[in-house]
């Protein structure tokens, strides 16, 4: 297994965007299958990984590598990696624990 599932990021500016306002991805009813990152999440990317979506059989499940960077996780999301998530440089993973009001 080589490469991404997913990738989201960067904004094309020398800083780091507040918190909110980089670009986005939402994924639902996927399955991201035997890649070395399923869902990379970097330089201010946010992603949201919703209903019906697995990841599995990859060394990394989620990466979020810097502290602009967010990724959340619906309660639905099937993820059976090897290692399920890595934090990098204060970036966030979220995993919801109910469905959203």
């Amino acid at each position: 297994s080589v490469g991404y599932g997913v990738v989201v990021g960067p904004v094309p500016a020398p800083l780091l965007p507040p918190p909110g306002q980089g670009p986005r991805a939402v994924i639902q009813q996927t399955r991201i299958h035997r890649c070395s990152v399923g869902c990379l999440v970097y330089l201010g990317g946010q992603l949201r990984l919703d209903s019906g979506s697995c990841i599995s059989n990859c060394g990394l499940g989620i990466s979020a590598c810097d502290e602009a960077s967010l990724a959340v996780v619906s309660h639905t999301v099937c993820l059976e990696c090897e290692r399920r998530v890595e934090e990098f440089a204060r970036g966030i993973v979220r995993f919801e624990t109910s469905p959203a009001s």
